[in-house]
């Protein structure tokens, strides 16, 4: 490591690295830098950062990241329980806040995710009972003249306009 003149010098390098203010509560030192602090910087980054690659998943839907110090975000969590566990929201509309956020595994991750549509499609479609009253609702729709009309008519449209299509 590069001895400095002053202490002042060496501040002034670690500010420069986003760590400077670090520095007091003894998890960052001689430039390495505890997974607590990798974490709670990296949570507000992408939460306060618009250049953060995952900006849009955080801080672009309003996630915001409320803990004003690392000493509260380290109290509230406290040391992370093995090198398998990493930062999680509890409530993934939620807020990096008090109450909800957790040291958690990758598998306990992936059941706490948002689901896409299709996800949500697709695991609806699996429970027999959905599925039963699904298709009782579409046949007895169907059984409605009006309906059918309706439905009939815009895929005849749907086809005409593709038959049309110039290539």
């Amino acid at each position: 490591m590069q001895k400095f003149k002053s202490k002042k010098t060496l501040k002034a390098m670690k500010s420069a690295r986003g760590y400077g203010s670090d520095a007091r509560h003894g998890h960052a030192s001689n430039g390495t830098v505890t997974p607590e602090c990798r974490a709670y910087h990296a949570a507000r980054n992408r939460c306060a950062n618009p250049k953060n690659g995952k900006y849009a998943n955080y801080g672009g839907r309003g996630i915001k990241f409320l803990f004003t110090s690392f000493e509260q975000f380290f109290a509230e969590l406290g040391l992370r329980p093995s090198r398998q566990h990493s930062l999680d929201r509890k409530d993934n509309n939620g807020h990096y806040e008090s109450g909800n956020v957790r040291w958690a595994t990758r598998s306990q991750q992936i059941q706490n995710r948002r689901r896409t549509n299709a996800e949500i499609t697709t695991s609806l479609w699996k429970d027999p009972v959905f599925r039963q009253r699904t298709t009782d609702a579409l046949k007895k729709k169907w059984q409605d003249p009006a309906y059918r009309k309706r439905m009939l008519d815009s895929r005849k449209a749907a086809r005409e306009k593709r038959i049309q299509c110039p290539l």
